[in-house]
Order: structure tokens, then C-alpha cells, then sequence
């Protein structure tokens, strides 16, 4: 098929015009190879998609969780979406971390579950707990700046007694190097 396109292109077109042509159908075809070789657009684009989700187990005021931990890119867009409540356990959760401090912010496009946001720092302490609804574009920002996130069924926090302040037991040995 290709070559029948480009023979109706050139047909009847004077060298200098079959040149540009020729010139034009090449460089468009460089530019789709090097565009496609990138890994532009769709969902796999992300250079550093680490495969499916570590999973953790965390430790507070005795409370054991399992937690899916969200490193790379592709992980933390998705996070928790298109989900049902009923497969999130409910002592198990997602832990986004992130390579560097900053204020994180959340939204739950596409999130059927309800869900409460814990902002985490370094070395295991909760920062802030806020609650968020399904399907709700707003953002939910940490005030401080911090690397982790862990999302839970609404109200677990409160349901286990954990509050703002509240450390995490062993939390980088449980997570390993990040």
C-alpha cells in the first residue's frame, strides 16, 4: 500500500517537486519512528514504570496494615482508580512515595472508594490526616512538605485511634531504600 500512495504522489510532478516530496515523506517517517521509540502518549510512556506493586507491611500504635507501594510515576497517577471498595482490604492501603520533599496534592478521579489521606514524613511520622470522596476533582495538598502519602479506608485512622503525630514503628526498614 505504501508504495501505491507514493506513486500517485509522484506521478506526473517535475524532479524538483518529487524531491521536496520525497525530502517531506522522509522526514515525516523519522519523526514517527523517533515519536513512537520515545514512548509519547498512552499510558505506557512513563520511562520509569517499574512493574507491578511492592507490597509492604507497616506498623502503628500496634496495628498492623499491608500496604501497595506506589514508587514510579505510572503507579502514583493510578493509584486507587476504578477500584471497588470491596477490594481494598480493610487493613490494607496505598503508599505513594515520591523522590523528592514538596507539598503533594490528590484528587480521586476515577476512585470509587472513600478514602482518608495520611501525609507522612521521612521518618515515619504523621504529618496530617484529611478525608476525601469518590469521584472528587478537587485537590487534598499536604501544608507541609513530605515524600509518602498513604491512603486508607475512610475514617481507619480514627477507627484505630491514629492521629496527627502518630509514628510509624520501624517505617524505613519496612519500606527499605527509597
Amino acid at each position: 500500500m505504501g508504495a501505491s500512495v507514493l506513486n500517485r504522489l509522484f506521478r506526473n510532478r517535475s524532479p524538483m517537486i518529487k524531491n521536496h516530496l520525497n525530502s517531506s515523506v522522509c522526514l515525516a517517517f523519522a519523526i514517527f519512528l523517533l515519536l513512537g521509540s520515545s514512548g509519547c502518549g498512552g499510558p505506557t510512556g512513563y520511562s520509569d514504570v517499574k512493574g507491578p506493586l511492592q507490597p509492604a507491611t507497616l506498623t502503628i500504635k500496634g496495628k498492623s496494615i499491608s500496604v501497595e507501594v506506589a514508587r514510579d510515576q505510572y503507579s502514583r497517577r493510578n493509584g486507587l482508580m476504578f477500584r471497588k471498595p470491596e477490594e481494598l482490604g480493610r487493613d490494607s492501603g496505598m503508599l505513594f512515595g515520591f523522590e523528592q520533599k514538596e507539598i503533594q496534592r490528590f484528587f480521586m478521579k476515577n476512585t470509587k472508594i472513600p478514602l482518608s489521606i495520611a501525609f507522612i514524613d521521612d521518618d515515619g511520622k504523621i504529618l496530617q490526616i484529611e478525608d476525601m470522596q469518590p469521584q472528587d476533582l478537587n485537590n487534598t495538598a499536604s501544608r507541609d512538605e513530605c515524600r509518602w502519602a498513604l491512603e486508607m479506608h475512610q475514617g481507619w485512622f480514627t477507627d484505630n485511634g491514629i492521629a496527627e503525630g502518630d509514628a510509624f514503628d520501624d517505617y524505613r526498614a519496612a519500606l527499605g531504600t527509597f
